[in-house]
């Protein structure tokens, strides 16, 4: 079920997690920025549900900074969690690198760059609907982005490149933890 992806946001984002939810729109293909109000996380599922999509990411703050991305599924006739749950120490916004407004993407290959990040970028990639390539398979110089897995010490980072000349078309989110399994009840978001 490759549907609609929906990015939405906890009840009061502030201002920077609701530029990081138009960014993402921006990099991941087949994304559309849905507004949750005052709406449980039940509803605004379901009004994703009724808009066409069939995936919910959903971003969590944390000091009003983006904090969490959490992945939902439309699975037999109920919202699942997916795999993995993303906790981010810091996220550097494209406005911060640069001024130019990116175009819509419509290729999204999530890559890694090394083997001890394999499983987080295969799943990243089945949490997002799209394709994970090897490095070395990946081609350069034709049209798309690169979400690029980047391992650093004891933590990763994740960073949208376009694939034609290398440069950042995304944020960049330096990653905490990701967790492959559900901590907590997630449904009182």
């Amino acid at each position: 079920m490759n549907g609609l992806i929906v990015i939405g946001t906890t009840r009061k984002p502030s201002q920077r997690i609701r530029s990081f939810a138009k960014e993402l729109v921006r990099v991941i293909p087949r994304a559309a920025r849905l507004t949750r109000g005052k709406q449980s996380l039940i509803e605004f599922c379901e009004e994703a549900r009724s808009q066409g999509a069939s995936r919910v990411i959903l971003i969590g703050g944390y000091h009003g900074n983006p904090g969490r991305l959490i992945f939902l599924q439309y699975s037999q006739d109920e919202w699942l969690f997916q795999p993995p749950l993303i906790f981010t120490k810091s996220v550097i916004l494209l406005r911060q690198k640069r001024q130019q407004p990116i175009p819509k993407s419509k290729v999204l290959y999530v890559v890694q760059d090394t083997d001890r990040d394999k499983l987080n970028a295969e799943i990243i990639a089945r949490a997002l609907g799209v394709t994970f390539v090897e490095r070395e398979a990946l081609s350069t110089g034709k049209p798309g982005v690169a979400l690029l897995l980047v391992a650093l010490h004891q933590s990763s980072v994740l960073e949208f490149l376009s694939l034609q000349d290398s440069q950042p078309v995304g944020p960049t989110l330096y990653v905490r933890n990701i967790y492959r399994k559900p901590r907590g009840d997630w449904k009182r978001w």
